[in-house]
């Protein structure tokens, strides 16, 4: 539900702490459901398929608010399959995501 909303409205109307564990919960289920489904990313560079998802995880909790690109997070994560057909591509997709520095109260604060 908390996500749901997020992805309709792109407000946050609840505790950022609430939410990002919302985020967690679901990021882990897709990457799990892709892994099964198209199967693990292969490794690159050393670095493993479980590493790179927790890179994932981490770059999530690292903000300290929302990031800018809540909303189309919480899309992504309500219902990849249109856009990304692959596990590669939805990893890939969700890294540029959580690459932003800013956050929504940042943004907020330097339009105010």
């Amino acid at each position: 539900m908390l996500l749901q909303e997020v992805a309709r409205s792109g407000r946050v109307t609840s505790d950022w702490g609430k939410l990002l564990r919302a985020l967690e919960v679901k990021l882990d289920e897709v990457l799990c459901s892709y892994a099964e489904k198209f199967g693990k990313l292969e490794d690159v560079d050393g670095v493993t398929h479980q590493e790179r998802c927790g890179m994932l995880l981490e770059e999530l909790k690292s903000f300290d608010g929302p990031p800018f690109t809540i909303q189309r997070l919480a899309e992504v994560l309500l219902n990849p399959h249109p856009q990304y057909t692959a596990t590669h591509k939805l990893v890939n997709g969700l890294e540029k995501l959580l690459s932003v520095t800013s956050t929504l109260q940042s943004i907020e604060d330097s339009l105010a």
